[in-house]
This record gives C-alpha cells, sequence and structure tokens, in this order.
C-alpha cells in the first residue's frame, strides 16, 4: 500500500509487483535485444584545455538470447540513433558472415530512447518490436549480460573504472590508485580495439552453440531480409545527386554520371 507513493511506481514494480519468469529461446534468430553499456575501461584525452582521464566510451550491443550471443556492436562517445542504427547494420551483416545471407530476427525488444525515430530501423530488422516498459530495469534481459562483461573481461584493465555506483565499496577499484596511475591510461584508439576484441572473444566462445541452435530454428522463423531492404534501411550517401532528364534517371555512382 505505501511502497509505491513512498519510493515510486518504478520500485514498487521492480521489487513489489508480481515478476515475470521467463526462459530462453529455444533456437537462435527469435529474440533480440539492443541497448548501450558504457564501458567500464577509462582513457585519457587530450584536448586544448589539457589531458582529462575519467573518459569512457558507450558500446550498444545487439544481443540474441539464446545463449547471449553479441550479433551486432558499435561503439561511440555516447548512445544516440546513429550508433543503435549501426549496431543494427552490423548485426545484420554478420547473419550474413555467419548464414551466408543476411536475416531479421523474430521479434526484437530496445528501450524506449528516440523510439520514434528508430521504430522504422526496429521493423525493418525485427517482425515484431516490444519496447521495454520506462523505468522498469528488469524488462531488458541484456542488462545482466553487462554486468557479467564486467566481470569476465573489463575488470582485469587497469583502467577498470568500477562496477556502478550501486555496487558494493568492495567490489570498487581504489580511486587512490586509479588517480595515481591515470598517466597510464589507454587513449581512445587502444579502448575501442579492447572493446571491440571483447565482443570477438564472447563470438568465438559462443559461435558452436550459437551454430547449433541455429539450426534448430524452424524453417518459417528464418526470415531473410531482401536486398532492398537492407539499402533503403542502411544505405549510406554518396554524397552525389541524382538527376532527372528528358532520357531518364541519371544517377552519380563511383563519381561517374
Amino acid at each position: 500500500v505505501t511502497e509505491a507513493p513512498r519510493r515510486g511506481t518504478g520500485e514498487f514494480r521492480n521489487t513489489v509487483s508480481m515478476q515475470v519468469a521467463r526462459r530462453r529461446p529455444s533456437s537462435a534468430m527469435l529474440f533480440w535485444t539492443v541497448d548501450g553499456w558504457l564501458g567500464e575501461i577509462y582513457y585519457q584525452k587530450r584536448t586544448d584545455r589539457g589531458t582529462t582521464y575519467a573518459n569512457r566510451l558507450t558500446m550498444v550491443v545487439v544481443l540474441d538470447t539464446c545463449c547471449d550471443y553479441p550479433v551486432g556492436y558499435a561503439i561511440g562517445e555516447q548512445e544516440n540513433s546513429s550508433l543503435i542504427t549501426e549496431a543494427l547494420r552490423n548485426a545484420v551483416e554478420h547473419t550474413a558472415e555467419l548464414f551466408g545471407r543476411r536475416y531479421r530476427s523474430c521479434q526484437i525488444q530496445s528501450d524506449r530512447y528516440a523510439l520514434s525515430r528508430m521504430t522504422p530501423v526496429y521493423e525493418a530488422v525485427g517482425d515484431k518490436v516490444t519496447p521495454a516498459r520506462a523505468h522498469n530495469a528488469k524488462a531488458k534481459v541484456i542488462e545482466p549480460y553487462f554486468r557479467y562483461l564486467n566481470k569476465a573481461y573489463a575488470q582485469y584493465f587497469d583502467s577498470f573504472s568500477g562496477f556502478g555506483v550501486t555496487s558494493r565499496r568492495e567490489s570498487q577499484p581504489s580511486a587512490e590508485w586509479l588517480n595515481a596511475n591515470r598517466h597510464s591510461f589507454p587513449d581512445e584508439k587502444e579502448v575501442r580495439g579492447i572493446l571491440a576484441n571483447i565482443i570477438a572473444a564472447e563470438r568465438r566462445l559462443k559461435h558452436d552453440r550459437y551454430m547449433e541452435l541455429w539450426q534448430a530454428t524452424p524453417e518459417e522463423r528464418r526470415l531473410p531480409m531482401s536486398d532492398e531492404s537492407w539499402l533503403l534501411t542502411f544505405g549510406r550517401s554518396t554524397g552525389y545527386r541524382n538527376v532527372l532528364e528528358g532520357s531518364g534517371l541519371r544517377p552519380t555512382i563511383g563519381g561517374k554520371k
């Protein structure tokens, strides 16, 4: 009775109201979830005002929840619609590397960030789109995966920034040590390489299991993405304008009309 007005409806849903027990999809490409992870690895950055050290990159991950396989990712300074689109583009491209052609997911889950702008992209990549409920951390199954990345990979780097403000103090790295050794922090390019290597390691680790689960995916659940849909959703502009003349449409491709 008092929990919701005292601590908020979000906290009420997370701790008191009925929780839903879930199990993993039985095969690959049935359920993707996408979210941004603030990579907990500091890097130093030189600016006109001097060098800063408490810098972190964001990595948007597209996760197939059948075995927590990172099917797509993109790395940038902050989460935005362009970075999410690039991660989804990487995911669809990676399906071609795995299965020989581009495929869509049967269902995709996202948060509500830039939802109106991102919905056409989500609908192109997933047959069904289910945005997570706002202020409900348990709605996104990708959150435990980010904790796993911290424990399995990130915490072993010297510039590891910690597990987040809500973690126990005993689990956090020494702020005094980080400050004393900040001059040895990697630069942005090195951290981008570290994050990319983490995803590469995850893919190698789970590749065989993921291919087994793909073999278990029914044929009617395998949804190819056409080249037309791919170009319409993820095609990049050449910077040249097409010309409509009396003879018809004359495009510029590779600098030639």
